[in-house]
């Protein structure tokens, strides 16, 4: 039976209306709530009433509204206020819609290189500009990055944040972070910088490109002293076929030796971006964003829906108020009830009509075979012009008889075309290698 306090949720604080308890920890409650002066969903964080009265904790969450106020980068969660209400503390934050890194891994074992890659270098910018800013994070682990509906990958929860500028709030003998993803000198109780975070990036990465947990254990004790000790077996025997500039990366991460990790943030960060060729970031997003939704990682909530339709209905408002005039207590009745739950729901399907797309009916009733891509790193397949898929796809590609013109591109290496001629019931493989192709073509992948 858990111990933690069962949050109670409020029906108002301060300038904001709460609509649900979004997360729950030892230490604080998370809401989703309204803020009707801007029109906008934001995550608010409480700090427990047993907590607010421990010295440590209460300094440590002030520090994390100073941090990260001070910061605005596209990959960590921003600060948008903080308040006291009845003697408790509240952190007003950005609200995510997504999915957290913890969540993709348990749902997708093993994850297609490129992805892991797109992600982790978002970690990594994330955590350049924190670096550049003297701060270090201390607890970077895959439940503390979000990755939204649209691809985009937010660090968040510095509550251990730490900068030689501030007193050191750990009690000797003791250590902050967690476990499975601490540096070999957060565990000895030894001075932490920017290096140790990327200890923890090493982990993550790691375990991301092989799908195991690389320091497990029955106990705490167990997982640190592997963490001190144990080796580490290079992620190609685990994933045969992992380019050596990646296996490189994550073990030089992974160096027991602060000193022999990278030396800056920043040339980490470089290496990433020149595997993937430079992608610019739109690029990346929809790519990751695809291949969640293929998987069925990311639910689509209205929040995210709304969105879509443009900046009238974008406002988070929009339903809220909708239902409360037609539902309301001074207007209830079965008949209005009813309109405005066909309403609701005919506004729902259309959101979801908007923003997944469709293959042609014309298509379908012609289709008498499929297509398949297999290419590396990645690959847009467009069919007779029109942009079919992005690789990986579990489905054939359904195309009709005769001549198709097939066209794999990737934004950085370029572009191949095919003539495909497809008979009754047959199955096409295209595979291209686009580093291979890029050289052929004078062009430096």
């Amino acid at each position: 039976m858990s111990n933690k306090p069962k949050a109670k949720k409020p029906r108002r604080l301060h300038n904001y209306d709460i609509i649900d308890i979004v997360g729950q920890g030892g230490m604080a409650t998370v809401y989703k709530a309204m803020q009707k002066t801007l029109h906008r969903i934001v995550a608010i964080k409480e700090l427990h009433a047993a907590i607010q009265a421990e010295g440590v904790p209460k300094k440590r969450f002030e520090r994390e509204a100073v941090a990260v106020a001070s910061m605005s980068h596209e990959n960590i969660v921003g600060i948008y206020d903080f308040f006291e209400h009845d003697d408790n503390r509240y952190l007003v934050m950005e609200y995510v819609g997504g999915v957290s890194l913890e969540e993709i891994m348990q749902k997708c074992r093993v994850l297609p290189i490129d992805i892991v890659v797109m992600i982790m270098l978002q970690v990594v910018r994330a955590l350049e500009y924190t670096h550049a800013m003297g701060l270090v994070h201390r607890d970077i682990k895959p439940s503390n990055i979000m990755v939204t509906h649209d691809g985009v990958v937010k660090l968040m929860d510095f509550g251990v944040v730490h900068t030689t500028h501030w007193e050191n709030l750990t009690v000797p003998g003791t250590f902050i972070g967690t476990p499975r993803y601490m540096s070999p000198e957060q565990i000895k109780g030894n001075t932490v910088d920017f290096r140790s975070d990327l200890f923890s990036t090493g982990i993550i990465f790691y375990e991301l490109i092989t799908g195991m947990t690389l320091f497990d254990g029955s106990d705490k004790t167990e997982i640190l002293q592997k963490i001190i000790r144990r080796s580490i077996r290079r992620p190609s025997r685990v994933r045969p076929g992992l380019p050596g500039v990646i296996q490189r990366a994550i073990m030089r991460c992974l160096r027991r030796d602060p000193r022999k990790r990278y030396p800056t943030t920043q040339q980490l960060r470089r290496l990433l971006e020149q595997f993937l060729g430079n992608q610019n970031l739109l690029t990346m997003r929809q790519r990751i964003s695809l291949f969640l939704k293929e998987k069925r990682c990311v639910r689509v909530d209205d929040t995210e829906l709304l969105p879509a339709m443009g900046p009238e209905l974008a406002k988070p408002l929009f339903t809220a108020h909708f239902m409360s005039w037609w539902v309301g207590p001074e207007r209830f009745g079965f008949w209005r009830s009813m309109l405005a739950a066909t309403a609701v729901s005919v506004l729902a399907a259309f959101c979801l009509w908007w923003q997944v797309p469709t293959v042609a009916s014309g298509d379908n009733a012609k289709a008498v075979g499929g297509l398949k891509v297999v290419a590396t790193p990645w690959a847009r397949v467009y069919v007779n012009g029109r942009l079919r898929e992005v690789t990986p796809f579990e489905q054939p590609i359904a195309i009709h008889a005769g001549y198709n013109r097939v066209i794999l591109e990737h934004p950085s290496l370029g572009r191949r075309g095919y003539e495909v001629a497809l008979r009754q019931g047959e199955l096409v493989t295209l595979a291209i290698d686009f580093r291979g192709f890029a050289k052929s073509q004078g062009v430096t992948p």
